[in-house]
């Protein structure tokens, strides 16, 4: 099933590569685990994003499934040896969660529930991803999941986030000097942009499915 609907959308998105292109997302997804344990920063490759992101303008009710089944492979993945540890959830660790583009805390609700189980404490962020420029955004949401963890009485913060949740993260790190920080996972960030922003960024229908912060996440000097 899973090759038959990569292919189908790489044919729709005229990808020029699409063994290169499907190789390299089935290897980001083996990596992530080795990843974790040498940078503080994880990236599973944009092109994922192009993909889970595309798919959910071709076909946005059939593409809520496949974007859930990664995000749960994902999870598996790093839960195990990265943040899910007893012992650290001693010392008061907190993990924030922030959703993705025209998504909403919801999407993140079983991933917390992981995290939950686990002993640490947890803030899933609900932040309007479809009405302000990533810059408000960042402020917005990022010091809204701080002032939950400190409501805690966490010493030490982690990051799980997905496609601009990410980017939320590295403007605000960029920025901000955060010394309680710990890790910061990234699932599907567009960190080197999108194509797809770069395709559809004049048309109307587009501007308003991904709002202000959409028309910032493309290729050129202004993403």
């Amino acid at each position: 099933m899973w090759p038959h609907f990569w292919r189908g959308l790489i044919d729709m998105l005229d990808v020029k590569k699409p063994g290169i292109v499907f190789m390299q997302m089935r290897q980001a997804l083996i990596e992530t685990e080795a990843c974790i344990e040498e940078s503080k920063f994880v990236s599973i490759y944009s092109q994922m994003y192009f993909l889970i992101f595309s798919s959910t303008l071709i076909a946005l009710r059939m593409s809520r499934l496949y974007l859930s089944a990664i995000l749960l492979s994902a999870t598996l993945s790093i839960s195990t040896s990265a943040l899910l540890d007893d012992s650290m959830a001693e010392e008061k660790q907190c993990v924030i969660l922030l959703h993705g583009l025209a998504r909403t805390s919801n999407s993140m609700d079983r991933m917390e529930q992981a995290l939950l189980d686990a002993g640490y404490y947890t803030v899933n962020v609900d932040y309007p991803s479809r009405s302000m420029k990533i810059q408000d955004l960042a402020t917005l949401a990022v010091k809204k999941g701080l002032a939950g963890c400190e409501s805690k009485g966490a010493k030490e913060v982690h990051f799980i986030t997905h496609s601009l949740g990410g980017i939320l993260v590295r403007y605000y790190l960029a920025k901000n000097e955060l010394k309680q920080l710990g890790r910061v996972v990234q699932l599907a960030p567009p960190n080197q942009g999108s194509l797809i922003v770069d395709r559809f960024r004049h048309e109307q229908w587009f501007q308003w499915l991904t709002g202000p912060a959409g028309q910032q996440l493309g290729t050129g000097k202004d993403g």
